[in-house]
This record gives C-alpha cells, structure tokens and sequence, in this order.
C-alpha cells in the first residue's frame, strides 16, 4: 500500500488522538483533520496545521506521524502555473524536529515526506486536481 489522500474519519482521528495532538501542536483538531494523506501499511500519516500569513504565506507547517512519533516539519511551499490546467508545486528547505531516539534516520525521514507530499500535493483530500506536479528542492 502507499500514501492516499482521504477525509479524516472520526474513528482515525479517535485512534491517533488528534485531541491531545491538538494541545501538544497548539493548532485546532479541525487543521488535522482538514487535510491529511495516510500510508495505513506503513502507519504514517501527514497533516498540514497552518501556513504563514501575508508575505509568509509559503511557509508550512506539517506534522509527520510515524509509528507514533510526531515530527514537526516546516517547509516552504509555492505553486504556480505552468500551463492551462496544469500547475507545478515546489516544496523546498524542509526543517525537521525528529525525537530522540526515533529508530529511523533523517534520510528515510525524507524519503517518506516526499513521498506523502507527492500524494499530498497542496490540500491532501481537498487538492483533487490531478494535473499538478510536484517539485523538491531537497
């Protein structure tokens, strides 16, 4: 199996404990549950919580569940044009607050995030456009 995007459904949201997720990130259940992209195989899911304001708009920040760790990613992310109907997606410079002692490295760390954020795209379930490639620059 690998990254789908899907609602959050009540049950899941139960089951990962976006409550007390929402007081340890300080962001509202309602941003977990809003836009999120989940390997059920692999356990993992991606979640965006908020973006900047005004002419920090690009940066973002996501939280990373893996095996019940939290990692906090920020990121900066654009999107534009490329042509009619087709938009180009780049995420770039990620930061990445992993635990101590979690049993995989930075580098499978990444690995994963760009896989999550291929399926992601933009807005997890709600970015249904099919015809958006996304771009690392990382």
């Amino acid at each position: 199996m690998s990254f789908v995007r899907e609602r959050v459904s009540d049950a899941d949201a139960e089951k990962y404990g976006f409550e007390a997720l929402s007081k340890v990130l300080r962001t509202p259940v309602f941003h977990l549950k809003q836009c999120w992209t989940i390997d059920r195989e692999q356990n993992i899911f991606l979640s965006w919580l908020r973006s900047g304001r005004e002419d920090y708009f690009a940066e973002q920040d996501f939280l990373l569940w893996w095996d019940g760790a939290p990692i906090k990613i920020f990121i900066l992310g654009s999107s534009k044009e490329a042509s009619p109907g087709k938009t180009v997606t780049t995420w770039e410079s990620p930061g990445l607050q992993i635990p101590e002692n979690f049993r995989h490295t930075r580098e499978e760390v990444i690995c994963v995030l760009k896989d999550a954020l291929k399926v992601f795209k933009t807005a997890g379930y709600y970015g249904q456009q099919e015809d958006r490639t996304v771009v690392f620059k990382f």
